[in-house]
């Protein structure tokens, strides 16, 4: 059964690029476990995180500090690309922040979702979560 992701890729992806070399993926003690890796890689996908508009204001300061996190999830919404994760850079006291950042990541064999989480840098508490799609 193709999911969504694959569809994806196999549309949009030039075939030299429905897989992901070696230098994308974390660096493995030794080559069986790179070759392992590699198995559950399908390809990868292109993202633009563009802009996001009329953000809450959520300090005391009525401020908003976002960034977001980008990352592709299975079925019950646990992140299949572990440590590849992107994250914009934070917009200071910006409550419409443009980033216009591409990125890429590895398509895994059990991907079936792109996830974005926008966040709030906090300095003192813990970053809090503006809202996720």
């Amino acid at each position: 059964v193709e999911t969504d992701i694959d569809r994806l890729a196999l549309e949009h992806l030039p075939p030299e690029e429905r897989t992901v070399q070696a230098d994308l993926l974390s660096v493995q003690p030794n080559a069986a476990a790179a070759d392992a890796k590699q198995e559950r890689v399908r390809g990868i996908i292109r993202v633009t995180v563009v802009e996001a508009e009329r953000l809450p204001a959520m300090d005391i300061l009525r401020s908003v500090d976002p960034y977001c996190l980008v990352f592709l999830t299975e079925r019950i919404g646990e992140s299949t690309t572990g440590e590849v994760t992107f994250r914009t850079e934070e917009k200071k006291a910006d409550r419409n922040p443009v980033w216009n950042a591409d990125f890429e990541l590895p398509i895994m064999r059990n991907s079936t979702a792109l996830t974005v989480a926008l966040f709030d840098k906090d300095s003192i508490s813990k970053d809090d979560l503006i809202g996720c799609a």
